[in-house]
């Protein structure tokens, strides 16, 4: 028997695609919550981010934030999705309600600030990378970035102060060497 129902699972699950239609089917016809119907949207969605099917990886994260509008996670990934493909506009409208949402989210300041920085808003950037160290001066990348983003608006000197920072918290963070020269 358990032959039997392996084989069967095998065969029904051996095509990604039409695994992923038929999980897509099952939550739009589900009796499930609405927060089990965002978080299987949230799954797909990091599913098809993993695969780089970012169009459907960024209409999941769509479908979760209109089942589930208050939940910060679903906006801050679909702006990240939105940066991959380069509209760094709506990844910033994106970051920027998942902070409305919720204001201690140093992943989406951060990101916010990358957005920034693409749209040549230095100023920007550095005031939401800055708010992000702020919430977790333990994370390298995070003064790494800023570092970045006050070399873009040439203020070379902070730039400096954040690389060696980024330094600091990982003695072996090659690319903050480099860029100190």
């Amino acid at each position: 028997v358990a032959g039997v129902n392996t084989a069967l699972w095998v065969t029904v699950n051996a095509d990604p695609e039409r695994s992923a239609r038929r999980y897509e089917d099952a939550l739009r016809l589900s009796n499930l919550s609405s927060r089990a119907r965002a978080f299987g949207w949230e799954t797909i969605g990091r599913y098809y981010t993993d695969i780089k099917q970012l169009g459907r990886a960024s209409l999941s994260y769509a479908y979760a934030m209109e089942i589930d509008p208050n939940h910060p996670r679903y906006p801050s990934s679909r702006g990240v999705v939105l940066m991959q493909v380069g509209d760094y506009e709506e990844a910033v409208a994106n970051f920027r309600h998942s902070i409305a949402l919720d204001d201690g989210r140093f992943e989406a300041r951060l990101n916010l600030g990358l957005a920034l920085l693409q749209l040549e808003d230095t100023e920007g950037a550095v005031d939401a990378i800055r708010r992000a160290w702020e919430l977790r001066p333990d994370i390298a990348r995070i003064p790494f970035a800023l570092g970045v983003a006050y070399y873009a608006g040439k203020d070379y000197e902070q730039a400096i102060v954040a690389y060696e920072s980024a330094i600091r918290l990982q003695p072996d963070h090659v690319t903050a060497h480099l860029n100190l020269g």
